[in-house]
């Protein structure tokens, strides 16, 4: 028989053991090699500190200028409206010729009250006209204040400031979160 080349090699017990080439049929016992174990030990990794993030501002814009005040506008020419349209249909239905100064704006009612005659006090029908006289006077207020309302419109505007931010700035960061976690932080100006 024809020698061979073959290394046999035999695990036992966790011990490898290794035979030189055997010759013939010959039983050759194999020899023992310790095999080195390795050791793993877990170790306790210190966190990572967290990231600081620091967003830039970006400066602001502010914007100052004057502007005529339109809700107090507005809210005069309503104002007038309803105190001329009173003393409009109040002219319209009325049979006293005094009553045709209804229709001047601001300045009619004072004009009609003038023109309105006086009655006594123990008339009867000068309890409606005492009526009369004190819608008039409140007509005339009434149309006053929405000429005012509009004027103070108009010759005393309204300053306005205005801030704006010059652009968005959206930034996303990763950041330690509690013992081992990770996360996102998303900073900018919105």
């Amino acid at each position: 028989m024809q020698p061979s080349n073959r290394v046999v090699a035999v695990v036992v017990g966790g011990l490898v053991a290794a035979a030189a080439p055997a010759v013939a049929d010959e039983a050759v016992a194999p020899t023992p090699v310790p095999v080195q174990a390795t050791v793993v030990v877990a170790a306790e990794v210190a966190e990572p500190e967290p990231v600081a993030v620091v967003v830039a501002q970006q400066p602001a814009e502010v914007t100052e200028y004057s502007r005529w005040d339109s809700r107090t506008f507005l809210t005069g020419v309503v104002v007038f409206g309803v105190g001329y349209g009173a003393a409009a249909i109040a002219a319209g239905v009325s049979d006293r010729s005094a009553d045709e100064r209804l229709y001047v704006p601001v300045v009619g009612p004072w004009l009609d009250l003038a023109d309105r005659g006086d009655c006594d006090v123990g008339n009867q029908a000068c309890d409606n006209e005492t009526t009369k006289k004190v819608l008039i006077v409140a007509d005339g207020v009434v149309q006053a204040v929405g000429v005012l309302l509009v004027v103070d419109a108009l010759l005393f505007p309204t300053q306005v400031h205005r801030t704006t931010v010059a652009g968005n700035d959206v930034r996303l960061t990763p950041v330690a979160m509690g013992r081992g976690g990770r996360g996102l932080a998303v900073a900018g100006s919105f």
